[in-house]
């Protein structure tokens, strides 16, 4: 999967701008004044006829940027890019370059596998090679490309099949299973901040990427009916564990036992690491797991063949 957060200019300023080259004449591109908030025109039709609409007080960020990155395409760079209200020359900007910068971030998804594929973990950035996370980077992008998605969080799943990346499903939306934390964890990016400024139309500022850290997530997930220990202990089996960063059981307290789980709405916890690398991230993350499931829950129904087959995905 690809867990980022796009947008589509370099230029530090998009809102309300007239965009011209140094040609003459002039090439103008929109009039209109710095809006107070993003209006709520998603579909590229609707952003454009707004676009064209004489005396706008304002258009959406993303429109906008996109408008900017079509107009150097059609005609050629530099590309000056100039409020259409104000003076001074405040927020005039030469744009010498179109390119991504927003982070796109392979990350490896765990599963039970057949019949449900239940969710059992996630690591951020997946443990691939350069070529490879290129490649699912780059597949990602043409899917964006084709509904038309140019700015703001995506969520964009994928198959590395034996071809090369198939698209398993596209989301408009910041990533959910607690990617979003991972992110903060390994590159120290509040997606979810990001996104509540873009819609508002506040402007974005986006700090480096951290590089070199890891993050992982496991759930607690089990194969057969598990209940919980006569005395459960989940306080403090963690501390000790370097690079865990917290748990959380979600299973409610009960006398029964607990079914083995089919959705992920069955799991009964997680525990979340960080760390310098992948590798080194899930392995965190695996002891906690371990350690968290032996100190709460015990088997349902033990029997001779379960006592030697794992209890847990």
């Amino acid at each position: 999967m690809i867990a980022a957060y796009r947008t589509r200019s370099n230029s530090s300023k998009e809102q309300g701008f007239a965009a011209c080259t140094p040609s003459s004449p002039p090439h103008v591109l929109l009039v209109g004044a710095w809006p107070e908030l993003v209006h709520q025109f998603v579909g590229r039709p609707a952003r454009f006829s707004l676009l064209q609409l004489p005396g706008v007080a304002g258009a959406a960020e993303s429109a906008l940027a996109y408008r900017c990155v079509l107009f150097a395409q059609e005609t050629h760079l530099p590309v000056v890019v100039k409020p259409a209200v104000g003076s001074g020359s405040k927020g005039v900007s030469a744009v010498y370059e179109i390119r991504r910068p927003g982070r796109r971030l392979p990350a490896a998804k765990r599963t039970t596998g057949q019949p449900h594929f239940v969710e059992t973990g996630h690591i951020l950035p997946a443990d691939i090679d350069t070529a490879t996370a290129k490649q699912l980077s780059a597949e990602a992008l043409r899917a964006l490309d084709a509904i038309g998605h140019h700015d703001g969080p995506c969520h964009v799943e994928l198959i590395l099949a034996q071809d090369g990346p198939a698209i398993v499903e596209i989301n408009r939306r910041v990533s959910g299973d607690r990617i979003w934390e991972l992110t903060m964890l390994a590159l120290d990016r509040n997606v979810m901040a990001e996104t509540l400024r873009h819609v508002l139309g506040a402007v974005r500022t986006v700090n480096p990427t951290r590089p070199g850290r890891a993050a992982a997530i496991r759930y607690l997930v089990p194969r057969r009916p598990v209940r919980w220990s006569a005395s459960p202990d989940g306080t403090d089996v963690l501390a000790g564990i370097p690079g865990v960063v917290r748990s959380v059981v979600t299973a409610e307290r009960q006398a029964a036992a607990i079914a083995a789980t089919s959705s992920s709405t069955g799991r009964l916890g997680y525990v979340i690491s960080v760390a310098d690398t992948p590798a080194e991230a899930v392995e965190a993350a695996d002891t906690g797991h371990d350690a968290l499931a032996a100190g709460l829950f015990v088997e349902a129904y033990p029997t001779p063949e379960s006592e030697t087959a794992p209890l847990w995905y």
